[in-house]
């Protein structure tokens, strides 16, 4: 595969696609197949032990930082890409629906919904700061801790091999800088998306803590506290459809 330069991508682009064109074969990382309306922005993620009131795990992080630049490649070649401060805005007003994931697929381990949020399978979405002063968005999950995912996730993450997160959107509107080096999205949709923990990503400038209770390294501690914390959300989930 011949390697463009950023000005040789550009000039090809400029020649093909218009200012508020998408990214065509969106991708992170070159020849590696993306998706072309979404995609994953990564983050950095450390680890630290740290009792919660209930004692449930938390995977605590920012899955996007804005107003920074990363990279990233379409059909073309490279370019830059940055995601506005305020993309996240109407998205979150509207109380997406939203998954919580490991590499973007397979079980999800917690979901946003009307569950409170520190239950077990829930996740909370809402705009932070991250560590270099820009908006980022907050991804806070409390995963079910029976899943046999969500102890591989933990045991990895603690472990250092999961350092970076994720997440998955819909481009709603963007544009193409004027020599076609770079794309910001303006606006994105994470309905029916997720937030993820992932093996590698794009943008190196998010990060997550794992946060846990002692209690929860034995099994039997796990299944008590995951079928009380089932049960909650079992019946606020019937409070919500009666209503």
């Amino acid at each position: 595969m011949t390697t463009r330069t950023y000005e040789e991508a550009a000039a090809a682009r400029s020649k093909r696609v218009q200012v508020r064109h998408r990214p065509s074969a969106r991708r992170s990382a070159p020849g590696v197949p993306g998706r072309n309306a979404t995609g994953p922005l990564s983050a950095r993620i450390s680890v630290r032990e740290q009792p919660t009131a209930d004692g449930l795990p938390i995977l605590d992080g920012f899955a996007s930082v804005t107003q920074t630049p990363y990279e990233m490649w379409d059909a073309f070649g490279p370019y830059t890409e940055e995601v506005d401060g305020a993309a996240f805005d109407r998205t979150l007003a509207n109380d997406p629906d939203v998954k919580f994931l490991f590499n973007h697929a397979g079980m999800p381990m917690a979901r946003t919904s009307n569950m409170a949020p520190e239950t077990a399978g829930s996740l909370a979405l809402s705009m932070g700061t991250a560590d270099n002063g820009a908006p980022a968005l907050h991804s806070v999950a409390v995963p079910l801790p029976q899943l046999e995912v969500t102890q591989q996730v933990l045991i990895a993450a603690r472990a250092g091999l999961l350092d970076e997160m994720s997440f998955a959107f819909m481009i709603v509107r963007g544009a193409w800088s004027d020599d076609y080096m770079k794309y910001t999205i303006y606006e994105v949709d994470l309905n029916r998306g997720d937030t993820s923990i992932v093996t590698y990503g794009a943008n190196p400038h998010t990060s997550i803590d794992v946060r846990s209770a002692p209690a929860l390294d034995t099994a039997s501690t796990v299944d008590a506290q995951a079928r009380a914390r089932i049960a909650v959300a079992l019946s606020r989930s019937r409070e919500f459809n009666r209503t």
